[in-house]
């Protein structure tokens, strides 16, 4: 599974592998979403199961910006 880091400026991020061996670029912005960086391919291909890593990536960010929510309370 792949793991989320924070940048500088504390957006958590992640690379996946598409279903065709492409690296993609993922950032998570506490929005109940990603955004695919596609710079520099021409095309993403998800499989299934990356579909469903994708869902437990977001699921995983928005714990983690929950936790770093609540300790600045």
């Amino acid at each position: 599974m792949a793991t989320l880091r924070a940048d500088k400026e504390g957006t958590l991020k992640t690379r996946i592998i598409d279903a065709e061996g492409d690296e993609v670029k993922c950032s998570f912005h506490y929005d109940d979403c990603v955004q695919l960086d596609t710079s520099g391919l021409t095309y993403v291909t998800l499989s299934k199961d990356n579909l469903y890593d994708l869902i437990d990536l977001i699921d995983r960010a928005e714990a983690k910006y929950d936790k770093i929510a609540e300790s600045k309370k």
